[in-house]
């Protein structure tokens, strides 16, 4: 028996409504001509912009991008 293979979307779907550990019966199945894996979502560091957070009541220059930990040197490349 093959796996049964779900979108991005419908994985997404089923977890959002059924939990992390949810079952795939049989009859579940997609037809989206979408690809297999969700697309990148954008990112602090896609663009080489100068970003400044608050921390507390203090702006504090971002060394580091908050989403996946990218210095600060290395953005935009």
């Amino acid at each position: 028996m093959t796996e049964q293979r779900l979108c991005w979307r419908c994985r997404e779907w089923l977890a959002n409504k059924f939990g992390s550990n949810y079952y795939v019966a049989p009859s579940n199945h997609c037809h989206h001509p979408e690809p297999e894996q969700k697309p990148k979502e954008e990112c602090w560091c896609d663009e080489p912009n100068f970003r400044m957070i608050y921390l507390g009541k203090e702006r504090t220059e971002v060394q580091f991008c908050p989403l996946c930990g990218k210095p600060r040197k290395d953005w935009g490349k």
